[in-house]
């Protein structure tokens, strides 16, 4: 029988596939498991691997921007408004900037966190340190929306 006929019968029932693919196994897959051939050769895995791996990451990766950008600023003043929005004045932008609210959340930011942020401001413009805010997006501390325009940090430190 000649092994490179596969299909010899019009009509093969499952057992008759089963026998012909073990009886065949090395004929049909040594190309894939033979060294001569470049499959399995270390430099073509290692070429394709990284092409793959460059392929993978950068097909996952959102079509988004990453800019950011973090302010480093001493804290000028903290006003808390009665109904709970917390504006403050900084020395990166010299106008208020509204960051959050003590009674709802403001965008991704809880009134816990708020608290916390605001607690932060209080004890850093205190002792007369440094802040640092941290903004997702594009922009400069100088040139931050004022008021409820103002984007919503990412975090806020003491340096």
């Amino acid at each position: 029988m000649d092994k490179r006929i596969i299909w010899q019968k019009t009509k093969i029932d499952s057992h008759s596939l089963l026998l012909y693919f073990h009886d065949n196994f090395n004929y049909l897959f040594s190309p894939l498991f033979s060294m001569k051939y470049a499959i399995i050769s270390n430099k073509y895995i290692g070429n394709t691997m990284k092409r793959f791996m460059v392929f993978l990451l950068t097909s996952l990766l959102p079509m988004y921007s990453f800019a950011a950008f973090e302010c480093n600023v001493q804290i000028l003043r903290v006003l808390i408004y009665s109904d709970g929005a917390v504006n403050i004045i900084h020395s990166g932008r010299n106008d208020y900037t509204l960051l959050c609210n003590l009674n709802s959340s403001y965008g991704n930011v809880s009134p816990t966190t708020c608290a916390m942020w605001t607690a932060t401001l209080q004890s850093i413009k205190k002792k007369g340190g440094t802040a640092i805010f941290y903004f997702d997006g594009e922009g400069t501390c100088a040139t931050l929306k004022t008021y409820g325009d103002a984007p919503i940090p990412r975090y806020i430190g003491d340096i």
